[in-house]
């Protein structure tokens, strides 16, 4: 996140022959395949939370994953 907020234009993306500048940080995690196919968790405003609350959310998309939720 510290890379996104030191160089903003990569935080950003095209939509038609616009620039959107984004002013949050979600964070993808890897995909993870499950019975129902690939899974890609993404942590909301995750430049406000502490490492704990990312690793907290990250394994509760694991839990919600492997239960099919």
């Amino acid at each position: 996140m510290e890379a996104l907020k030191a160089v903003p234009v990569v935080n950003g993306r095209i939509e038609g022959e616009d620039f959107i500048q984004n002013n949050f940080y979600d964070l993808g995690r890897r995909p993870s395949v499950t019975e129902r196919g690939l899974v890609v968790p993404i942590v909301r405003d995750a430049d406000k939370k502490s490492f704990a609350d990312l690793e907290r959310d990250i394994a509760d998309f694991a839990s919600r994953a492997r239960d099919g939720n």
